[in-house]
């Protein structure tokens, strides 16, 4: 009977162990679940939020174009800094060919409450050539929770399928992405 316990805890620690190596990856260090709606090769869910002049603007909208999700507030300083290497990159790659899709989209969510402080903050950083949406709920919004944000800047690059292809990645990297990313890369 003694045995019988010490064999019964040892192959549910088994068990255990195996099922949270499946449902278990990592991205550049993180731990994600497998499961989880935003994991890197998923599709990622549509959102639909307003932008600074009260327009609906639609994930799906953006079918065929690698779109960075950038998550960011007027009150976050490392999102100030990413705003200004955005403009560049943004002006670089809008117009190129990639692998899966053509041309290069920003989509900005707002994590801000107050609506004067995130209007500031895009005349400011002068960052209106890009989308830029918000709930006005800051972390509370539904974008926040669809894409499990917990800390900002967060970023996710979406390919022209809508899949998740990086995410939690530095603004600072991102050109290096986009260019492995380039059509070009792969004509002979």
């Amino acid at each position: 009977m003694k045995y019988l316990k010490y064999i019964l805890l040892l192959l549910l620690v088994v068990l255990l162990k195996n099922t949270n190596a499946q449902n278990l990856g990592t991205t550049r260090g993180v731990v994600y679940s497998k499961q989880e709606k935003c994991a890197l090769g998923q599709q990622a869910p549509n959102l639909i939020l307003l932008d600074q002049n009260q327009n609906e603007i639609s994930l799906n909208s953006f079918q065929g174009k690698y779109l960075l999700i950038q998550f960011w507030a007027s009150w976050c300083k490392p999102c100030r800094i990413d705003n200004g290497l955005l403009k560049n990159i943004y002006i670089d790659y809008k117009t190129k060919k990639f692998v899966e899709g053509e041309g290069f989209e920003i989509l900005s969510i707002s994590l801000d409450n107050n609506d004067n402080q995130w209007r500031k903050a895009i005349k400011d950083d002068n960052i209106s050539q890009w989308y830029q949406v918000s709930e006005l709920m800051g972390v509370n919004s539904d974008a926040v929770k669809t894409y499990n944000v917990n800390a900002i800047p967060a970023n996710f690059l979406i390919d022209g399928n809508r899949k998740i292809i990086a995410k939690q990645f530095k603004i600072s990297e991102l050109p290096e992405i986009l260019d492995d990313l380039l059509y070009n890369q792969y004509e002979n």
